[in-house]
Formats: C-alpha cells, sequence, structure tokens
C-alpha cells in the first residue's frame, strides 16, 4: 500500500469518527428538546426546563456514554481504550505487575506442563495407522494376575481367532552383545513372530520386511534394524545387501530399515524372527508377550470372549495349562500403565497450584483496589457506570492473566526439557510430548478462566455499592464484605496450600521407604555390571562358562574387592522375573509360582543375603554333579512348613533345558524381594550358573561385587572385561542406583509434587505477607497512637498478627480435611506410609503456620519500628 493510500484511509476514517459524532450529538439534541417540551407543558420557563432537563440526563457527557453503550457502536474503542488504561495502571505499580505475572505465570506453567504430559502420553493415539485397534493380549493366572503367554497357546490363539486382523507373538526387549562387521556393540534386541510389522502397520523406510519363507521353522536367518541403529552401529550404508549382526551366535542378513517413530514393542535397535527357532514349547513356559490388531469393527469385549472360549477349549485338551483365561487390553493402556492415574493426580496438583496462584493475585488485586478507591470513585462521579468499571477492572486482570500466560508456556517448556534431561524414562512417550497448537489452545482457555477467577470476585466487590458517595464520605472503600471476601480469599489459598503440602510430604515419605527399605541385601557399596556373551564367538557352553569364570577370578583377585559374584537378574523391579509353578517330590505341582533365579555363592556374600541353615554352592557342585537349589525362607515355608527343607527336591519341569533334572535342596538363605509388588515378587530359589547356565546365554548376566571404592569398583568392572573379551561391552552401575532407578516414575511424582507444594507454601506465605502489609499501611496512626500512649511493640505487632493468623488456622483446618479425603487418591503410589499418616500431616500444618508467622511479623514489626510522632505528624 502507497502512502497515499494510507493518507485517504486515514481521512476517510476521521470523517466517519465526525459523522458518527455528529449523528450522537443530534441524537442527544433531540431527547434534550423532547424533555425540554414536556417540561414547558408543565409549568416551567424554557430556562428552567432547560436546565432540569440537562439536569436529569446528567449532562451531555454522561448523555453520550449512555447513548454510546445502548447503540453499541463504540465496544471496541472503549475496549481498546480500556486495554491502555490497563497498560498504564500495570506500569504506574511495576513491583505488583512483576509479582503478579510471576505468580500467575507459575500456576500456568505448571498445569500446562502437566496437561501437555497427559495429552501426550494419555491422550494423543500411539503413532501408528488406527492405532485404537492394536490390543496386548496376556494369559490369567487363578488369582487375577496378568502373566507372559507361552508360544503354544499363543499358536492357537492366531490359528482359531476370527477377531484379528493380524496376531503376533515377541520376547521382551533386552539389551545384549551384537557383533557387526566393525565389532562388538550393545543393542536392544527382540524377536517376533511372523505378521509382527503388519500389527505395527509400518513399512519399513529402506529395504523389505522378511517374507513368511523366513518366519518358517529353519527359514532364513534375517534381522530389521531401527533407524538409530542403521546410523550410529551400521555406519548407514546406502544399500544393505552384504550387512549382517551376529544375534545370539546366529549371523543374520539386515534387509530392512525401520522408521524413528517405530518403537514396537519397546524402543528395539534389533528385530529377528522368533518363529524360525523357537525352543519354548511347554504351554506352562510364559515368555513371550502378544501384541494383535483387532478386524475393523470388531471390539475389546467381544474380542476377549471369542478368546476365552479358545482357551477354554485348550485346557480341557492340555491339563498342563495352569493359567484360567485371557486378558484383553488396549495396547495404549499397556504403555501408559500407571503412568494415567499418577498424572492426572499431578494434573489436578496443578490445578490446585493454579487455584493458590489466584486466590494470591485476587488477594493482591483487593489490597489495591482498595487504595484506588478515590479513583474509582471520582471515574463514578464522572459518569462510568458499574458495568464500565467492573469492565475497567476486569482488563487488567485479563491483562495480567495474557502476561502470566506468555510466561507459563515459557515455564512449561523448560519444565518439559528439564524432565527429559533429569530423567527421560520416567514417563512414557516423553519423547512425543510437545507443545503444538491443541495445549496453547487449552493455555489460552485456562488464562480466561484465571481471569474470571481471580479478577472478577475482586471487581465485583470494589465496585459494590455507591463509590462516589464513598468516596465524599471520606472512605476508602475497605467495607466489612471486603474484608470479608478478603479473609475467604486468604483462607481458601492457605487451604489449598496445605493439601499440596501434605500430597507432597506424603509421596516424599514413600520415596524414602523405599530406598530405604531393608529388602533382605545391601546396596551400599554393590557395583553391577551387566554383560551379554556374544554367543557367535562361543559356541559351546564350557567356552562361554570359562569367560564369565575369568572374569570373576579378576574381580576376586583385586585389591580391595571384599567379595564378587554373578547372577541372572538382580532383585530389582523392571529387571524381569521368571517364575512358575514346580512339581514337588510327590508328584504335585504347586499352585503357586515360584522365582528361578541363577547365581553363585559369591552373589549371596557380595550382597549380604545371609545363609540361615545348610550351604552355599561350591566348587563340588559341577556341570556332571547332582544339580542343586539354595532356596529363600519364604519357599521354604510355603513348601515344607514346620520341616526340614535340606534334602528335599523338587523339578521346575519346563523352566529350562533339564527338565529330567531334580534340584535337591542344600542351604536356606534370607528373602531378598523387591520393594514393588505390583511388579510380582515371588518367593524364589537359586541355581548354580555352572549347573544350569542355560538363561545367561539368553538373557545375560550381572556380576556383582562388594567394595569400599565404588567408583574404583567401575573402573576395575571395565578393566576386567575388556581384559577377558573387548567385544564384550559392559553396563557399569550401583545397587542403590539401579533400586532407586526402577523407581523413577515414584520419583517423577515427588519431584513434581514437591516442587508444588515449596510453590504453594511460597505464595500462601507471600499472601499472609500482603495481608498484613497492607493492615499496617491502613492502621499506621492508630498503631503510633497504641505506642504513643504506652502500648508495647509486641502487643501492637501481636494485635495486628492475631486476626490474620486466625484466617490462616481455618484455613489449615479446612485444608487438612480436604487432605484427609483427597490423599486416598495416592493410596497406590505410596509404599511404607499412610495416606492418612499424623506424623506428615502435622508437619506439614507446622511448616505452614510457621511461614504464615514469619509472613506477618515481619510487616508488623516494620510497622512498630516507626516513630509516633512522625506517624502523628505526618497524618
Amino acid at each position: 500500500m502507497s502512502m497515499w493510500d494510507g493518507v485517504g484511509a486515514r481521512v476517510r476514517a476521521w470523517f466517519m469518527r465526525n459523522q458518527e459524532e455528529r449523528e450522537l450529538d443530534e441524537e442527544i439534541r433531540f431527547h434534550l428538546e423532547m424533555e425540554e417540551r414536556k417540561l414547558v407543558g408543565e409549568g416551567m420557563t424554557p430556562g428552567q426546563a432547560r436546565t432540569e432537563a440537562r439536569r436529569r440526563f446528567g449532562g451531555e457527557d454522561r448523555m453520550k456514554e449512555r447513548t454510546r453503550d445502548e447503540r453499541g457502536t463504540r465496544l471496541l474503542e472503549d475496549t481498546v481504550r480500556d486495554v491502555r488504561y490497563a497498560l498504564r495502571a500495570l506500569g504506574r505499580a511495576p513491583g505488583f505487575t512483576v509479582v503478579a505475572v510471576l505468580t500467575l505465570s507459575l500456576g500456568v506453567g505448571a498445569t500446562t506442563a502437566i496437561y501437555t504430559l497427559v495429552d501426550g502420553v494419555v491422550l494423543r493415539p500411539l503413532p501408528y495407522p488406527e492405532s485404537r485397534r492394536l490390543v496386548a493380549l496376556w494369559e490369567r493366572g487363578g488369582d487375577g494376575s496378568s502373566l507372559h503367554a507361552s508360544y503354544p497357546n499363543f499358536s492357537d490363539w492366531r490359528s482359531r481367532s476370527r477377531s484379528f486382523e493380524a496376531l503376533s507373538a515377541f520376547t521382551p526387549t533386552r539389551a545384549m552383545t551384537v557383533l557387526t562387521l566393525s565389532g562388538g556393540v550393545r543393542a536392544r534386541t527382540t524377536s517376533v513372530s511372523a505378521d509382527f510389522f503388519r500389527v505395527g502397520g509400518v513399512e519399513p523406510e529402506r529395504g523389505r520386511l522378511p517374507t513368511a519363507e523366513e518366519h518358517q521353522p529353519g527359514g532364513p536367518p534375517v534381522a530389521v534394524v531401527s533407524h538409530g541403529f542403521w546410523e550410529g552401529a551400521l555406519g548407514a550404508p546406502a544399500e544393505l545387501a552384504g550387512v549382517t549382526v551376529d544375534v545370539q551366535g546366529t549371523v543374520h542378513d539386515v534387509v530392512g530399515v525401520m522408521p524413528p517413530s517405530f518403537v514396537l514393542p519397546d524402543e528395539p535397535d534389533v528385530w529377528i524372527s522368533l518363529d524360525r527357532a523357537v525352543p519354548w514349547s511347554v504351554r506352562g513356559n510364559h515368555v513371550v508377550q502378544v501384541l494383535g490388531r483387532l478386524e475393523s469393527g470388531a471390539a475389546v469385549p467381544s474380542a476377549a470372549r471369542e478368546l476365552e472360549a479358545i482357551h477354554e477349549a485348550i485346557r480341557a485338551t492340555s491339563p498342563e495349562v495352569e493359567s484360567v483365561g485371557v486378558t484383553v487390553r488396549p495396547y495404549l493402556d499397556q504403555v501408559v500403565g500407571d503412568s494415567r492415574r499418577a498424572l492426572s493426580v499431578l494434573l489436578g496438583a496443578a490445578a490446585v497450584l493454579l487455584l493458590v496462584a489466584c486466590t494470591n493475585v485476587a488477594s493482591t488485586l483487593l489490597a489495591r483496589g482498595t487504595g484506588r478507591a478515590r479513583e474509582l470513585g471520582v471515574r463514578a462521579s464522572l459518569g462510568a457506570s458499574r458495568p464500565r468499571l467492573v469492565r475497567q477492572l476486569f482488563l487488567e486482570s485479563l491483562t495480567l492473566a495474557l502476561l502470566g500466560a506468555v510466561g507459563g508456556v515459557a515455564m512449561a517448556q523448560g519444565l518439559l526439557t528439564l524432565t527429559r534431561w533429569v530423567d527421560p524414562g520416567a514417563v512414557p512417550r516423553l519423547g512425543e510430548v510437545t507443545l503444538h497448537g491443541g495445549v496453547l489452545a487449552f493455555t489460552l482457555l485456562v488464562t480466561v478462566a484465571t481471569a474470571v477467577v481471580f479478577g472478577l470476585w475482586p471487581a465485583l466487590s470494589l465496585t459494590r455499592g455507591d463509590v462516589a458517595a464513598a468516596v465524599r464520605a471520606g472512605r476508602d472503600g475497605y467495607g466489612r464484605a471486603t474484608r470479608t471476601a478478603w479473609r475467604m480469599v486468604l483462607a481458601g489459598e492457605v487451604a489449598m496450600a496445605v493439601i499440596l503440602l501434605v500430597s507432597g510430604g506424603l509421596v516424599v515419605r514413600s520415596l524414602g521407604a523405599i530406598l530405604d527399605r531393608d529388602g533382605g541385601f545391601r546396596t551400599s557399596g554393590v557395583v553391577t555390571g551387566r554383560v551379554e556373551l556374544p554367543l557367535g564367538k562361543y559356541e559351546t557352553t564350557p567356552e562361554a562358562l570359562a569367560v564369565l569364570d575369568g572374569v570373576l577370578d579378576g574381580l576376586r583377585a583385586a585389591p580391595g574387592v571384599e567379595a564378587a559374584g554373578i547372577t541372572l537378574l538382580l532383585p530389582v523391579p523392571g529387571r524381569g522375573s521368571l517364575a512358575s509353578p514346580v512339581e514337588l517330590d510327590n508328584g504335585t505341582r504347586t499352585e503357586r509360582s515360584f522365582e528361578y533365579r541363577i547365581a553363585d555363592a559369591g552373589y549371596f556374600h557380595a550382597l549380604g543375603i545371609p545363609l540361615l541353615r545348610g550351604r552355599l554352592f561350591d566348587g563340588s557342585d559341577g556341570p556332571e554333579a547332582p544339580h542343586v537349589a539354595v532356596v529363600d525362607q519364604a519357599m521354604a515355608d510355603a513348601l515344607w512348613p514346620g520341616e526340614d527343607p535340606l534334602g528335599r527336591t523338587f523339578n521346575p519341569r519346563g523352566m529350562d533345558p533339564w527338565p529330567n533334572q531334580v534340584l535337591t535342596v542344600v542351604g536356606v538363605v534370607g528373602d531378598a524381594t523387591r520393594w514393588d509388588r505390583s511388579e510380582g515378587s515371588f518367593p524364589g530359589y537359586y541355581v548354580r550358573y555352572a549347573q544350569r547356565p542355560a538363561f545367561l546365554g539368553l538373557f545375560g548376566a550381572s556380576f556383582v561385587l562388594h567394595t569400599a571404592d565404588v567408583a574404583g569398583g567401575g573402573t576395575l568392572l571395565r578393566e576386567t572385561v575388556r581384559r577377558v573379551d573387548r567385544d564384550v561391552p559392559v553396563e557399569v552401575s550401583t545397587l542403590r542406583r539401579d533400586v532407586a532407578r526402577s523407581a523413577g516414575s515414584r520419583r517423577f511424582n515427588a519431584f513434581v509434587l514437591t516442587g508444588f507444594a515449596l510453590a504453594a507454601l511460597l505464595l500462601a506465605a507471600v499472601g499472609v505477607y500482603g495481608v498484613v502489609a497492607y493492615t499496617v499501611a491502613r492502621r499506621t496512626r492508630e498503631m503510633g497512637i497504641r505506642v504513643a500512649l504506652g502500648a508495647r511493640p509486641g502487643q501492637v505487632r501481636g494485635n495486628v498478627q492475631r486476626d490474620v493468623l486466625r484466617t490462616v488456622a481455618v484455613g489449615a483446618a479446612v485444608g487438612v480435611g480436604a487432605a484427609l479425603l483427597l490423599t486416598r487418591l495416592l493410596e497406590l503410589q505410596l509404599y511404607g506410609v499412610s495416606a492418612h499418616d499424623p506424623a506428615t500431616f502435622a508437619l506439614c500444618v507446622a511448616t505452614l503456620g510457621a511461614a504464615a508467622w514469619v509472613a506477618s511479623w515481619i510487616p508488623a514489626w516494620r510497622g512498630t519500628r516507626l516513630d509516633p510522632a512522625d506517624v502523628l505528624r505526618r497524618e
């Protein structure tokens, strides 16, 4: 647009405004003339009628305002003018504006961040075509627990069901050593059956998928790799021909590369065929997970009923099947797990924090508004109606809320970045979480609601009654109704702060109980090293055992190592579990399952697990010797209550390749249990790694060593493994860190709730401070007179503090009652502490009370430090 076009537009706008003003003046003159004629008809002189008409209409300015409101022609102009005025008013009080914007940014940012997590984790569908048709299938135990499926049972489901477009089984993803053309690397690997990628509905970005022939028993071994593995470990070759990976001793040709978005089942690096070499033919061996894609139009309940009927038919012909049914659930529910409930609780906590922020700002606006009573009275005297004053005050609140929303979005992005950096595994699907348009729309909605909550009530309270008359009478507008509203706002803020403090305190105490729990084994000073032997290099079991023995010998010979051992699975949640019923020496099979563990004597010494009876494994328990077992006390009590378990035998039939080898109990040790019962912590038994090493080849091994020098122990582990075999990467950690990491979601919840609680405590203290500071400012003259008449400063301070602390006490009592009801939502996330723990409640209330007392004492103390004579002279 040219300069002259702009000039022309401004000229046209000027003529239109003048035309509107002329029309408005004519309309006003018409009404005045009609009123004058009416009054002349009633006997007044023309001059008296003109004066009376103008008096009744309140002057031309007021008539113009009223006429504009009735016509609605100037609403937009008035709104723009009010926004400008609001910005100027906020600019005149920069301290108030900065504190209010930061307070609202905190509340809006916390709410936006948690809602973003809820949206990305729970609400948004998985990144696969028609992902709502994806379901997970589990066998159901007699106690209602979910079990992995056995491969034979899965095969029958696949061949007989009609509710699924495709069904596929896969093994849990686990890290192992994979040999590439450039050496050994640690890779997350899973074995999948035919139709797995059809279930996912995603095509490879490079190459192809395995064919039906390659999924047949004995078919050619091929592998599909992830985009990250193709780029990193394989060097991103343009052509896949000739690219191979050695997985568990079998060389696989790489035939395809999946896109970065494909992470089924659990972000693996390498997918290989499960069907071509299935070692599990026993129906009681629950080792595979099952994923299905429902037929178009099929529903989860109908598919579940069909599978229940199929499984019942399997049980009728196969007595060894101990599971009683099949559970079908949406795959999204499995991915999200307990995070849905936890994030819902956190979203509720964020909403409470937002309300605390709103009440804090509302309290400040009430205080600031009473100081502006003269300004409001003057505007009312000049013709501003109550709706106009309410609109003005509300627009100031909305402006504050919008500024707070901008800061809140920035804060939300920072919180999400911090979460990814501190603990990326704490929340599932965290990599998919983004601040997209839907989240920003939610933020805008929250912003408007926030402005209504903290802005509308003060605006209505401050404009109640005849503001102009109050100013003419010398009052400041701080009446009984305003004081009552102020107390209610402060009490509500304190109540919500108590709820957040108690919730955060309970979760923190629960996390402390988890980390400090005596699980029957030591965690301090224990270094762990996870390895997976490349079976392609060690074709026989003796060769693989020689490598493990070499590492153990090197560790035990090193100075400073008090004990060193080996195990299959550490007693840490999330590391998996192998459990099944066992067959007793009288031929009966137990109803409950017992955990299968592989270890050596050094494992018990390193973890401090006590020997209660008998002996541990020793050199006489070789591969050719009778197979022996060490059981924990819980298993001994369950199978042989009141009897001596030593010398008793049992058979973990179907758990390993030695179905005819019974185990003789030679020792009883203390229970080494997991803290998280929801993941299944079974009583169990240990077999010696030299006698039954099969699962060490399939799942790898963990070395453990007890040493006073933890940092040096990690270095020792790496160097020892490297000396034995450079192609074996080792993942070094500490047992304490492993236990803490297994509580990742709980730690995340504790971190967030504690942050919310501390923020609420700070805001409540600021609110109390603001109330007392404004009270002191209004009562400075009274306080000066009291001190001049001989009152002690402490008495004056106590008098000022007493009123606000009574309000704090009422709010705390309401908050305790609400917390007693709401903390029940946390019960599933608590461990070792009750949801109504009195010590936590008492500590949180005492903390809030102390903060409120300090926040009220500071302004009261400053008020009594003034010279009474100076105060009286100023007044």
